[in-house]
């Protein structure tokens, strides 16, 4: 056996069966190709040599782990101005006497660069001082050798002298409704989100109508009006409870059916609503009782309603983020891939401060096909942040290492012929499994239109699953698509951390079928009154002019295409209507 510098290398053969066989393993440490064969000594002693195959090995992967620590490499809770900190890591597979490039970028916006080697077994450290406040971030970054690629470690952000305070999550009471199932994965990202900032079970108060669980324990499963306000005065510092100070925030996070200057808390218990004003006046007691600043984020039709009610005087420190405006609807899909949360959430993920992670999913939905309908924009987010404190606010603790998000990579053509095709993508930057799956909005699509308060349209899309691939990060699926025109086909990956990524694509399809829509059966690319006047004539019987597969399931025109087109036309198909 050769090697890529020509050094030859014997490898033991045992275990030789009766019909000649045998079998060997080889591990490369190094990259290059390898010349592969094999010698042995026949009876008369001559030597005889196998046919030679030629083995390729490609660089390995490597990856940086690193942590933040105290004094005798003790965990540290919190970091304050004037701290000294230890960064220790290790760079895998055990590379040592390695040198690694430390980055660092100060409050001031000041960069800096240094070398820092690996000692015997891919181990490193770094000792600094924290001698400012404000946003600190450092990241590691390997260039790699012959042998291995390059990487860079997790970003690592300090914020000196924050802590972590309370947080209340409340996913309203939709018992079993079209949108239930939305609302307890974004509470539950959220709750993950904040044990990953180091909140622990005991500072988050959730209220949902969801199976409680080890993971996202339920404080209170039937959610009322009055919890919230009992939560509150649970903080007061008077009270022996009282675990707040102001240094520390609290954090509420509201996600159900909204209305006018109201959120739906429970629709069995006569359909208990929070009132803006009543929110409003419990935080100014709170606030009043404790001077902390309050972020409030409300996921849910109409939340822009609140943000009048709940403006904060000239001395308090309270931020409104909410998902719509006043008079607008949330819209969501049946995966809950797409809507403000989930964008909100992946910058707030990454370590940005509110102020960024809410403009940032704000321009994110700005370029969507969801979010961008008949030429206007249907789901403007909101903030109210009138002392500008967004800016220097983190949900988080006064540290935080990662999170990378993952990165979807599409290069193939997007102008296609009608039938089956591929949809291959490269999911990069994923910490462990990756969830992959892609959503389809046809050229037919009509997205459901409603108008009644407490009702949310939920989007019924195609969706197609993408499964990992033989190569190093690919994902691959495929998709019948049957009509001529634009498809908007949205890729999704979401990691074992929860972090979810998406990218939206246009496929230009030809040499398809012309696009029906299901209820438009003369077809006048619309749904109306008149599409249901001539169902009803000929369900009796009458003459009247039927596009091609007009009906719902594409077949004759029956009594359930007048009732589809009637309830598309009052609103109430696939709205998650109580």
């Amino acid at each position: 056996m050769a090697d890529s510098n020509y050094s030859e290398k014997n490898v033991d053969i045992s275990n030789i069966s009766s019909q000649g066989h045998w079998t060997s393993q080889f591990v490369p440490t190094k990259a290059g190709t390898y010349q592969i064969y094999s010698q042995w000594k026949n009876s008369d002693n001559s030597t005889i040599q196998s046919q030679i195959e030629t083995l390729t090995v490609y660089p390995g992967l490597s990856y940086m782990t690193c942590g933040i620590y105290g004094a005798n490499n003790q965990p540290i809770g919190k970091i304050e101005k004037d701290m000294v900190v230890y960064i220790n890591g290790q760079l895998s597979p055990q590379l040592s006497y390695e040198t690694l490039t430390l980055k660092t970028i100060k409050p001031d916006k000041q960069e800096s660069e240094i070398s820092v080697s690996t000692s015997f077994g891919g181990k490193f450290s770094y000792v600094f001082l924290v001698d400012s406040e404000g946003e600190w971030q450092l990241s590691f970054c390997w260039g790699g050798n012959n042998d291995y690629e390059g990487c860079n470690s997790s970003q690592i952000k300090l914020y000196p002298g924050l802590e972590v305070g309370n947080a209340l999550i409340v996913s309203g009471g939709g018992f079993g409704d079209d949108l239930s199932p939305c609302l307890e994965m974004l509470t539950r990202r959220f709750y993950s989100i904040l044990l990953r900032r180091h909140f622990s079970h005991e500072m988050i108060y959730y209220i949902s109508p969801g199976i409680a669980s080890a993971t996202y324990p339920v404080d209170d499963n039937f959610p009322e009006v009055n919890d919230i306000k009992q939560y509150l005065e649970s903080l007061y510092p008077e009270h022996t409870s009282g675990i707040i100070n102001d240094n520390k925030q609290l954090i509420i996070y509201l996600a159900d059916h909204g209305g006018n200057n109201k959120f739906l808390m429970n629709s069995l218990a006569s359909n208990e609503k929070l009132s803006a004003s009543d929110l409003d006046q419990w935080l100014d007691i709170y606030q009043q009782k404790t001077g902390d600043m309050v972020i409030v984020i409300v996921e849910s039709c109409y939340s822009g309603s609140f943000i009048d009610e709940l403006s904060p005087a000239i001395d308090q420190k309270r931020i409104i983020i909410t998902s719509t405006e006043k008079d607008q609807q949330a819209i969501f899909d049946k995966t809950c891939s797409n809507n403000f949360s989930q964008y909100f959430f992946n910058f707030i993920e990454s370590g940005e401060n509110i102020k960024n992670s809410f403009q940032k999913a704000k321009d994110k939905m700005m370029g969507l096909k969801q979010f961008f309908q008949d030429g206007t924009f249907k789901q403007f987010p909101q903030i109210l942040d009138a002392m500008n404190l967004s800016q220097n606010s983190f949900i988080a603790g006064s540290y935080h290492i990662g999170d990378a998000m993952p990165s979807i990579e599409y290069n193939p053509t997007t102008d296609i012929h009608a039938g089956l095709f591929p949809l291959n993508v490269i999911i990069h930057d994923a910490e462990d499994a990756v969830t992959a799956w892609a959503n389809i909005i046809p050229p037919n699509f009509i997205a459901p239109v409603i108008t009644n308060e407490f009702s949310t349209p939920v989007w019924d899309l195609d969706t197609v699953q993408l499964n990992p691939g033989q190569q190093k990060d690919e994902y691959f699926g495929t998709y019948n698509f049957l009509y001529n025109g634009i498809y908007t086909v949205t890729i999704f990956a979401r990691d074992s951390k929860e972090k979810m990524t998406s990218k939206e694509i246009s496929f230009t399809v030809s040499d398809g079928e012309e696009p029906f829509i299901k209820g438009d059966i003369n077809f006048d690319q619309q749904i109306s009154i008149q599409d249901a006047i001539i169902a009803l004539k000929i369900i009796c019987g009458l003459q009247a002019p039927v596009a091609k597969g007009a009906g719902i399931d594409q077949s004759k025109i029956g009594l359930s295409d007048t009732i589809f087109v009637l309830r598309k036309v009052s609103g109430s198909l696939r709205t998650g209507q109580k």
